[in-house]
Order: C-alpha cells, then sequence, then structure tokens
C-alpha cells in the first residue's frame, strides 16, 4: 500500500515517502487524520475520501471519537479498499513475462529483412494468438498495456509481411488492428 501510495501522481510531484510504519499508524487510529498531501495521495489511489476510508477529519470540537457504527462501516469500507488493491495486483502472468514477450517481439522484428516471409508470418501469427489468450485473462494494469503494445507490433509486422506477400486486404486489417 505505500509504495502504491508514493507512486501515485501526488505521491510522485510531492517525494511522499510513505512507509508500512505510516500505514500502521492509519490503521491503529494512532493517526486519525493524514495531512493533506497524503489525504490527496490516498483519494487518487482508492477514489475514495479519506472520510470514506474511515480517517477522522480534526473538528473545533476536541470530539472525534466515532461510534461503534461509525468504527464499523469506516472498518468495513477501508476492508472493500484494500481487496480491491490487492485484486489490482493479482495476475495469471509471472513476473518478467511482459518484458519477456516484448522480447520475442523484438526478436521477430529483427528477422523481418532476412527470413522467410512465409515463416515469419506463421511465427507472428503464434505469437498473436498466444498474446490474446494471455489478454483474455487476469493481469495488472500495467501488463495489460504492455502486452497491448507488444500486440501493436506484433500486428504491424504482420501487416508488412502481408503486404510483402501482395495480400493487400490482410496488411489493410493488420494495419487498422495495430493502430486500434
Amino acid at each position: 500500500m505505500a509504495t502504491r501510495i508514493n507512486a501515485t501522481q501526488t505521491g510522485v510531484a510531492e517525494r511522499l515517502a510513505c512507509d508500512d510504519e505510516r500505514i500502521r499508524r492509519w490503521e491503529t487510529g494512532e493517526v486519525r487524520w493524514p495531512s493533506p498531501v497524503y489525504r490527496r495521495a490516498l483519494s487518487e489511489l482508492t477514489g475514495l475520501e479519506p472520510a470514506e476510508l474511515g480517517f477522522l477529519p480534526h473538528d473545533s470540537h476536541g470530539q472525534g471519537r466515532p461510534g461503534t457504527l461509525d468504527t464499523l462501516r469506516a472498518e468495513a469500507e477501508f476492508f472493500d479498499t484494500m481487496e480491491l488493491a490487492r485484486m489490482v495486483t493479482v495476475s495469471d502472468i509471472g513476473e518478467g513475462t511482459a518484458e519477456a514477450l516484448q522480447e520475442a517481439a523484438d526478436l521477430l522484428c529483427r528477422a523481418y529483412p532476412s527470413a522467410p516471409a512465409e515463416e515469419l508470418r506463421a511465427r507472428t501469427r503464434q505469437r498473436l494468438k498466444y498474446l490474446a489468450q494471455l489478454l483474455g485473462g487476469r493481469l495488472t494494469l500495467r501488463q495489460h498495456r504492455d502486452l497491448l503494445v507488444t500486440a501493436g507490433w506484433l500486428w504491424l509486422l504482420l501487416g508488412c509481411l502481408h503486404f510483402d506477400l501482395g495480400e493487400r486486404e490482410p496488411a489493410e486489417t493488420a494495419r487498422q488492428t495495430a493502430t486500434r
């Protein structure tokens, strides 16, 4: 959670140094109202206002202890937010898979000038089919983006191969797919 807070737009702009200790202090209620920059970062990360996460704004009367129902509601909302954050990081592919696929696509593109077009076309189609299967699974947002970029490059390569083989319509279809 601390790492994700630091990576928000506010976290980067303000060079936040959120750590596990700060999260612990929030969770235990030791800090009931984070500073403004942390409140902005939390809102960016969760899409919720700090009060919706169970934090209590300072009031002028010195009353800030929530009732039992408020505490339980805040805990439930905070737990739901944490579960959502966990789900965003769940993925069917391991670390580095997207990078390895990008490298494989780069190798295919580098083979373009010298490899037989029919063989390269078949291999490129295989890789696109594999990417389509991965894109249908559980991915983090970054992995999804990286796989789409890799697929775009492979579609461009496939378009060039179709064009070289005199297959104008499939070449145009591949170009349009890459653009999308």
